[in-house]
Formats: structure tokens, C-alpha cells, sequence
């Protein structure tokens, strides 16, 4: 079976992203969507102390993606961004390859 997760910061990062063509209340159902079908990861104190700690890491919210996604037991982070991700100890995949492992059952 596959669950979702979500970091609570990527939702208002979505939230942010998407001003310029949805409106306020559009933006407000995908995000409501995305709640009730994906399990939300907070961020901790420790987890952003954690992922600044890294010295490999020179942005600090893969870095925050990547400790959140450890510390939720994740097995991929799906991210169009594989080249800052070489250092994960989450293995990083695109979103054709997620793809690919749901339609074989994987």
C-alpha cells in the first residue's frame, strides 16, 4: 500500500505557489484535499536543527524535506529536483519513475 506524506511547510509553500492562477478558496480545497489524503509531517525544533546541522545540504528546506522524510519512515522523496538530493539518506526519485513503480504494483 502506498501513503503520501506531505510536509507542513510544502503546504503553504503550495498555498504560495499557485496565487497566480487559482483563487483564495481553490487553493484553500486542494489544500484541504491534499490534508485528508496525505499524512502531514510537521517540523520539529529538532528536525530543522537536525537538517542545518548538515553540512552537505547548501538549501535548507531539501535538507528539511530530506530529515522530515527520515524521521516519518519514508522510502522515496518524489522530486522533480534529483541533483540536490544526491546526498539524501531517503532515495530521491522523479515523479515518471513514481509513476512507473505504481502502474507495475511495485
Amino acid at each position: 500500500m502506498v501513503q503520501g506524506c506531505v510536509t507542513s511547510h510544502s503546504l503553504t509553500d503550495i498555498f504560495y505557489i499557485l496565487r497566480k492562477d487559482f483563487s483564495v478558496e481553490k487553493r484553500k480545497q486542494l489544500i484541504q484535499l491534499l490534508c485528508e489524503e496525505m499524512n502531514v509531517i510537521p517540523e520539529t525544533r529538532q528536525s530543522i536543527v537536525q537538517a542545518l546541522s548538515r553540512r552537505e545540504w547548501q538549501d535548507i528546506e531539501d535538507a528539511l524535506q530530506m530529515q522530515c522524510a527520515k524521521e516519518a519512515g519514508a522510502e522515496y522523496i518524489v522530486t522533480q529536483n534529483l541533483k540536490d538530493f544526491q546526498s539524501s539518506e531517503v532515495k530521491a526519485i522523479d515523479e515518471k519513475e513514481f509513476c512507473a513503480m505504481l502502474s507495475s504494483g511495485f
